[in-house]
């Protein structure tokens, strides 16, 4: 709970700073975490792969079938890249082994994921 309340007084703290700034007329650049980053551009890809589906959809007046797997990989990217990010701000006693082990699973995930979405796109787009 501790964690929390500080959590919440950081970004008051965080939200009365901006208000003072906007105030006096100077204007400062904080860019956002890289983690918000990331999901910010998983999300652009996203909305253009729902995007280029639909366009499908409408010229062929069909779903493309057998690409669920291939939708996963920008989550599955997203989420190393997060494994990754978490890891190297808290070194854990056997984190190390654990993020190899996480990262092998992931790998392994998005191959078999290009493995079976690009030949099922490419077939029905052929």
């Amino acid at each position: 709970m501790d964690e929390h309340r500080q959590d919440n007084m950081a970004a008051d703290n965080e939200a009365a700073e901006a208000q003072e700034t906007v105030a006096s007329g100077q204007e400062s650049y904080t860019p956002r975490p890289l983690l918000h980053r990331v999901l910010a551009w998983m999300g652009i890809v996203y909305t253009i792969l729902l995007s280029v589906l639909m366009a499908a959809f409408m010229m062929r007046g069909d779903y493309l079938r057998g690409i669920g797997r291939l939708m996963m990989i920008p989550a599955l990217v997203a989420c190393g890249v997060y494994l990754l990010l978490a890891y190297r701000k808290e070194h854990h006693k056997g984190g190390l082994a654990l993020l190899v082990v996480c990262e092998g699973i992931l790998l392994y995930l998005i191959g078999s994921g290009l493995a079976d979405g690009i030949p099922a796109l490419v077939a029905q787009l052929t």
